[in-house]
């Protein structure tokens, strides 16, 4: 019988060696990027809900909130808001700017700084809500951007990574 070099790993250590390798990395950095393109153009969606004009400022009584016009305090500029369950209406763009890829050895997150993120995501006072109950009794029906830009980029996102693995 012949003499041969074996190399046995472990299955932990062969996935430690996997996710140290450059290769998968820039796989992971790639799939990132392709997840942070989709989101912001999920966020660039136009929206389907109430139009709001120029000197709109918005007022919260007893839970309620009302559009009211001032022109001194309001919006500078028109806006067509986001509808319950279509993605939030880009007005001023901060939190699609916000909207970035971090990187760890072995991981990406592509996520928002944003507290308003997570508000429009799940809700306000809802359900499904992960922030509870207003305190001034507002209740905002999600706004998902997160989940639907996933969705649609989950298949370039596997391209992504097999195109870094292969070198290409």
């Amino acid at each position: 019988m012949a003499t041969r070099f074996v190399r046995d790993l472990t299955p932990r250590q062969h996935a430690a060696e996997l996710t140290s390798s450059a290769r998968v990395q820039d796989g992971l950095a790639a799939a990132g990027l392709v997840l942070q393109g989709e989101w912001k153009d999920v966020l660039s969606t136009p929206g389907q809900g109430d139009i709001y004009e120029a000197g709109t400022r918005f007022l919260t009584i007893g839970g309620r909130t009302f559009a009211i016009q001032d022109d001194e305090e309001g919006r500078p500029s028109d806006h067509r808001a986001s509808a319950p369950g279509d993605p939030p209406a880009a007005d001023f763009g901060n939190l699609r700017n916000s909207i970035d890829v971090e990187e760890e050895p072995g991981r990406v997150f592509v996520g928002s700084s944003s507290r308003v993120a997570a508000w429009l995501e799940y809700g306000v006072g809802t359900a499904e809500a992960v922030d509870g109950p207003h305190p001034g009794g507002i209740v905002i029906e999600p706004r998902p951007s997160a989940e639907p830009a996933y969705a649609a980029a989950k298949q370039d996102m596997t391209k992504a990574m097999l195109r870094a693995l292969r070198g290409e």
